[in-house]
């Protein structure tokens, strides 16, 4: 008859295993994972460009409502695009403030 320390024993070595496994296959997951984001951020940022070319101007709201995202993401990519100067912002702060394309 087999000990029930053998039957432990396998238990560990299988969950160890397991363990080992999801932390190596955990990583490949999530720089996949960062990438996808990375791809659907510029997407994103192109949606942007998009609309701008057939709209004179552009607000965050829009922006939140056109790719359904947080005011915080809007404005994120908004900063980004006007840090590379593809877009400026007209207007300091508030409800008067919108985007145009350069």
């Amino acid at each position: 008859m087999t000990s029930p320390f053998f039957f432990i024993f396998l238990l560990g070595l299988a969950l160890g295993g397991f363990l080992v496994w999801l932390a190596l296959g955990g990583r490949r997951l999530k720089e996949g994972l960062v990438e996808k984001r990375q791809v659907e951020k510029e997407k994103n940022k192109q949606r942007i460009l998009a609309y701008l070319a057939a709209h004179p101007r552009l607000t965050n709201n829009e922006v939140e409502k056109l790719l359904g995202v947080s005011d915080a993401t809007a404005e994120r990519y908004l900063r980004e695009l006007e840090k590379i100067g593809l877009i400026k912002q007209v207007g300091r702060t508030g409800q008067s403030v919108f985007y145009e394309r350069r």
